[in-house]
């Protein structure tokens, strides 16, 4: 099965069964099942992830895990359990090109100040950027930054600010609608970054207005499944040396000639 655009999905269920059991359903009627990033799933007492559809794969790190990531079955792809943690889910899908693409779905506990995005997840940046893989993170980031839609910058913003600068990263979070809301308060905490090579292949983002259950609205939107970024190259052993030594000698005042 060939899909091009997969539907990406994220939300922070709240722990909430009645929130899980709705996201179910919702899945279940989409033509094509999408790929779900979620923070604070609701846990079984054994610890499992209670999230459970027909044709998705719930994939997440050891018991009572607050990140979790469902991916349709016709998708290949598994967790990097050396990257993963608890709050941090690291899974890699390979596209039916056979390029990778690195998805992180990822909760970021409000009260762990210091740092705000963990080594592990550096780490896994890090190796996309060297294998050049596309990455794809989507997390309740619990911050503050101008840069994806609040009204001001706190400290933890700051924090992930200079994360994203320092890695490349890109902000797809468009608008100004709240990704979380109650009665007494409302903000965008909910965010999708991508590094360079899936700048171009995230579309159609956008805050849904579905009710939840959750305090935490669904953001949606497509993923380019197909297409391969190409990284242009030079082959010197095609050049004009002889041409290249006439032209840039005389300018240089080298002697080119046993070069």
């Amino acid at each position: 099965m060939t899909v091009k655009l997969l539907n990406v999905w994220q939300i922070n269920l709240q722990k909430s069964r009645l929130a899980t059991a709705n996201l179910v359903v919702e899945a279940l009627n989409q033509s094509n099942l999408p790929i779900i990033l979620i923070s604070e799933p609701h846990c079984l007492r054994n610890g499992q992830v209670a999230f459970k559809a027909p044709g998705l794969t719930v994939l997440a790190s050891g018991l009572n895990p607050r990140a979790a990531l469902a991916v349709p079955n016709h998708v290949k792809a598994y967790c990097r359990h050396d990257l993963s943690n608890r709050d941090t889910v690291v899974v890699i899908v390979e596209n039916v090109n056979k390029r990778t693409i690195c998805i992180i779905s990822m909760y970021n506990d409000i009260l762990l100040n210091d740092p705000v995005v963990g080594a592990n997840i550096q780490s896994a940046t890090s190796e996309a950027e060297t294998k050049h893989w596309g990455l794809l993170i989507g997390a309740d980031c619990n911050s503050h930054s101008t840069l994806w839609g609040c009204e001001s910058t706190n400290a933890r913003g700051d924090q992930l600010e200079d994360f994203l600068v320092q890695n490349s990263l890109v902000v797809h979070n468009t608008g100004a609608l709240p990704t979380f809301q109650t009665v007494r308060a409302k903000s965008i905490i909910d965010i999708t970054v991508t590094n360079l090579d899936l700048e171009q292949r995230v579309t159609n983002w956008e805050v849904s207005n579905k009710h939840t259950f959750s305090d935490h609205r669904l953001v949606t939107y497509k993923l380019d499944f197909v297409t391969v970024r190409t990284y242009e190259a030079r082959n010197f052993r095609k050049a004009d040396w002889d041409l290249f030594r006439a032209v840039l000698g005389p300018k240089s005042g080298l002697n080119l000639q046993d070069t």
